[in-house]
């Protein structure tokens, strides 16, 4: 249960993370102001990464998903020749 120094010690730094908050946008909007193409790059950057990052994610994604598929089917495989020998053991009977 929280008491009521704990909630004041939140509410603080709440309050401190609004204000650094704003004073930061206010900042970047200053720059932005005086050197539009900043933001211009900054946009671009943000696009590229997000390109190289979804690539990155497909392409772990398939290699996961061909493990996961060698693994079921070697599993498949391990069962099968299990059953197979269980089969001609009692076909010897």
């Amino acid at each position: 249960m929280m008491n009521l120094n704990s909630i004041r010690n939140y509410s603080r730094y709440f309050h401190m993370y609004l204000i650094s908050t704003g004073v930061g946008l206010i900042i970047f909007g200053i720059i932005f102001l005086v050197w539009p193409d900043l933001l211009v790059y900054l946009v671009s950057f943000f696009f590229i990464l997000l390109g190289l990052m979804s690539i990155g994610l497909a392409w772990r994604i398939r290699q996961m998903e061909k493990k996961v598929r060698s693994t079921i089917h070697g599993f498949t495989d391990n069962v099968k020749d299990t059953i197979h020998g269980i089969s001609d053991s009692f076909d010897q009977f």
